[in-house]
Parts: structure tokens; sequence; C-alpha cells
């Protein structure tokens, strides 16, 4: 009897997880105190720059630079390009948005086309350009992505941000 009971209980719990549409494998750290970060799947990119993830640090420090990692796959391989920024507190990081070194093209020919990029920015140079924005105040680092070729696409997205000495 005890054997039939789990059977019928692994059966359930099967059942229960294939009727769970859109599963994702989501995981967050934040915020963090000098490291935060996320991966995050089914992330829809839009043919405009929109947010597609947030993480924060709890306070900035001087001395310190920040940096952000991203990786930015199109999961659903029609995209012609995407593109990646990053801000903190609403101020881009390095490289800058305006500029869109952060792009690449994509081949739908190939699987998964990926973007992987690093943004920093100096504490100090942003608290001497924005007083009372950065230092012992929450950094709240926002990523923005962007396909091209006028196609939204799905992706998958791992951040990592870190406040590190100079």
């Amino acid at each position: 009897m005890s054997s039939f009971k789990a059977l019928a209980l692994g059966l359930t719990l099967m059942l229960g997880l294939a009727a769970v549409p859109g599963v994702r494998a989501d995981e967050t750290l934040s915020p963090g105190k000098n490291a935060a970060y996320t991966y995050l799947t089914a992330v829809p990119i839009t043919t405009g720059y929109a947010e597609v993830a947030q993480v924060e640090l709890v306070k900035g420090k001087g001395k310190r630079i920040l940096e952000a990692d991203v990786q930015l796959t199109d999961t659903l391989e029609i995209a012609d390009a995407i593109a990646a920024y990053v801000s903190v507190n609403n101020i881009h990081m390095m490289p800058q948005q305006n500029t869109i070194p952060v792009m690449t093209s994509c081949n739908n020919a190939h699987e998964n086309c990926t973007i992987s990029s690093n943004f920093w920015a100096d504490l100090d140079e942003l608290e001497l350009a924005n007083p009372g924005m950065f230092k012992n105040q929450p950094l709240v680092f926002r990523i923005y992505g962007i396909t091209g070729g006028g196609a939204s696409a799905n992706a998958s997205l791992s951040v990592r941000v870190r406040m590190v000495k100079k």
C-alpha cells in the first residue's frame, strides 16, 4: 500500500509540474552589500529600449568602481541584432548608450545570438557630478535591452554587478 501511495504522489507531482505553463528558471540575489546577481529566462526584448531587469546594492561608498557584467541571449533566434546598456540610479554607465557600442548582429542560421558586455562607472565621479545621489545611497542598476530588424524576442539574461575598491 505504501508503494502505491508513493507512486500516486509521484504521478501527481509530475502532472502538476507539467501543467505549469511558462515555468521560469529565475534566480536573483539582490540587494547585496558589494555584489548582486540575477538570471532570468523568457525576458521580452522589444524593438525599443526597455528595462528588462533591475538589481541593487545596499549603498554606495567612496573610492569605489561600479562594474556590471551583462549577457543577453535571443532564445527565439529571430532578432537581426540585439543591444544592451546599464544605468545606475538613472545615470548611464560606460560605455554610454548614445554611441551604442554594445551591440551585436545576429545570424538566424545560428542558435542563440548572444551579447556579452562589461559596463563600469567611477562612484566618486558620479557623486561629484550628481551630489547626494550615490554615496551612502542605495544603488539601483537597471538593465535595458533592444532588438533590431523589427522583431521582438524572448531572451535569457545574466547580470552581475559589483562595487570594488579603486
